[in-house]
């Protein structure tokens, strides 16, 4: 099976243990039983950790954001090193489907380093300014279209993964529209001048 790296971003936290362990130990079914809940576990203590933040510039979605960009990223490339054997075209009878993998997963794994690059200069004074969540929105867009492309091309050669490519693809759009929409990164990223009572205001005694 092929493992988008996306994939680890968008359920490292909803998931927590659950999804890893149902993922390295797909066959034991006695890890299919305990995943769903180890999951609720993950997101309660994701939102748990989140909504306590939610007054600092970093905080809610936005903190849950990067929890799951630098958690998935993480263990994404370190799945990885397990599976290098998969790149070595010796391996492959077909040159043509050796060829279709290569398109399906690499550009996800460059696709994941400019989200980690951009999203890591948005975190740093200097590069917080419009221009910035601009480019981020653009790791979105190339992120859904190679989702596209991998979805294509999993439906017709791998249909098991084709869970791990839908992920990325909703997720980039829900994230775009958040980087688009969303009031904190107004506040913090673009204007620079975060103030947790514009979007919590202080109740009056």
């Amino acid at each position: 099976m092929k493992i988008r790296p996306q994939y680890f971003g968008y359920t490292t936290l909803l998931l927590f243990l659950g999804s890893l362990l149902a993922l390295a130990q797909s066959a034991d079914s006695t890890t299919q039983k305990t995943a769903p809940g180890a999951g609720i576990v993950g997101i309660l203590i994701a939102y748990w950790i989140c909504n306590s933040r939610k007054r600092r510039p970093i905080g809610g979605w936005l903190l849950y954001y990067y929890m799951q960009l630098f958690g998935g990223a993480l263990i994404s490339f370190s799945w990885l090193f397990g599976m290098l054997e998969n790149f070595n075209s010796e391996l492959w009878d077909n040159p043509a489907l050796y060829t279709l993998y290569l398109i399906s997963t690499i550009p996800a794994y460059i696709v994941t380093l400019g989200e980690v690059t951009v999203g890591s200069m948005l975190l740093s004074h200097r590069f917080r300014n419009p221009q910035t969540v601009n480019w981020l929105r653009i790791v979105f867009v190339v992120s859904f279209v190679f989702g596209l492309i991998a979805l294509l091309i999993d439906s017709a050669h791998w249909p098991e993964s084709i869970a791990f490519d839908l992920l990325p693809v909703v997720g980039s759009i829900l994230w775009f529209l958040y980087f688009t929409r969303s009031k904190r990164v107004q506040l913090v990223f673009k204007e620079r001048n975060w103030d947790p009572n514009i979007i919590y205001p202080t109740k009056l005694a």
